[in-house]
């Protein structure tokens, strides 16, 4: 349901019939969403940073759980720092004002010392204050080798 819930917003809102995004803002974009996540790989030092662009209606679904704007905020002081081995990440603006950005991070636990994969969505969504992250979804479990 998620899922469905992702690509029929991101389908509705790229088919508005808007003056074209340029390439500066597609780039600003891209670039407030990665130093975000470099936050976000930082952990409980960088909290506030990470809570100034959360939305505080946000939903997030962790491996099943539903997170509020007050439970991660709540969690915050315990997240702990990611030692992260290798990063994919893409960003589209969709419009002005909406955005998605999509990351995938393969880290060393530092609880378990367990290599783990997570991969993340977000939409974005810009307003007088700037940009906050209103929908996400991760999803975190440990890398399978062979």
């Amino acid at each position: 349901m998620k899922c469905i819930y992702l690509v029929f917003t991101i389908l509705l809102v790229s088919c508005n019939l808007e003056t074209p995004i340029t390439e500066k803002e597609q780039k600003e974009f891209a670039k407030m969403t990665q130093d975000w996540q470099l936050d976000v790989m930082q952990g409980a030092e960088k909290i506030d940073a990470i809570l100034s662009k959360m939305d505080k209606d946000l939903k997030m679904w962790e491996n099943d759980k539903i997170w509020t704007y007050e439970l991660i905020e709540k969690f915050g002081p315990h997240l702990p720092k990611k030692k992260v081995i290798d990063v994919y990440n893409e960003q589209i603006l969709l419009n002005r004002k909406l955005g998605y950005d999509f990351t995938t991070l393969v880290y060393i636990s530092s609880i378990t010392k367990d290599t783990m994969r997570e991969t993340s969505s977000r939409i974005w969504k810009k307003d007088k204050n700037g940009w906050k992250v209103t929908n996400m979804s991760n999803l975190i479990k440990k890398e399978i080798t062979n």
